[in-house]
C-alpha cells in the first residue's frame, strides 16, 4: 500500500490502498476510466536523506539540525537497469556538517530504509547552506 499506480485508464489519484497477496487483488483510490491489457507502473514513495558517515545497513548517521529534512524523490523508467531522479532536491538551512552519503527512505520521517551509497565526493557544508541535487543527479539500480 502507498504505491502510486500509473498506466492506461488511470486518470488521477492512482494510489494503491491495499494488496491481498493470496488473491492478487489490488485496491486503488482515484479515478479509473478503463483498464486495458497493458503495463502498469507501481511507484513506491521515496525520500532522499543525507548522512555524515556510512549509513551501514540501517540508515544510521543521518544529518540532523537546522531545518534539514528528507526530500521527496521521484524516478523515471529504468534505462539499462538504472533509474534516475526526475525532480530536484533542495536541503535548505543545513547544519554545519560534512556529508559523504545519501540514503533512500519510504517516508519523510522514520519509515523503511531502502538503501543508499557514497557521494562521489564528500561535501563540507556550512551552517545555513543549501545542498541541492539537480534533476537526474540521483540514481538507483532497478530493484534497489
Amino acid at each position: 500500500a502507498g504505491f502510486t499506480l500509473t498506466g492506461a485508464g488511470i486518470t488521477s489519484g492512482g494510489v494503491v490502498t491495499g494488496v491481498v497477496a493470496s488473491t492478487g487483488v489490488v485496491t486503488i483510490a482515484g479515478t479509473i476510466t478503463t483498464l486495458t491489457a497493458t503495463k502498469y507502473v507501481f511507484t513506491a514513495p521515496c525520500y532522499t536523506g543525507l548522512n555524515s558517515s556510512s549509513p551501514s545497513n540501517t540508515g544510521a548517521n543521518e544529518v540532523s539540525g537546522g531545518t534539514y529534512g528528507r526530500q521527496a524523490t521521484t524516478f523515471g523508467l529504468p534505462v539499462a537497469g538504472v533509474k534516475t531522479s526526475t525532480n530536484a532536491q533542495n536541503f535548505t538551512n543545513m547544519p554545519a556538517v560534512t556529508v559523504g552519503y545519501f540514503t533512500y527512505w519510504s517516508a519523510l520521517t522514520t519509515g523503511t530504509y531502502y538503501g543508499g551509497g557514497a557521494l562521489s565526493a564528500s561535501l563540507t557544508v556550512p551552517a545555513g547552506a543549501t545542498v541541492a541535487a539537480l534533476t537526474g543527479a540521483l540514481a538507483t539500480v532497478v530493484g534497489g
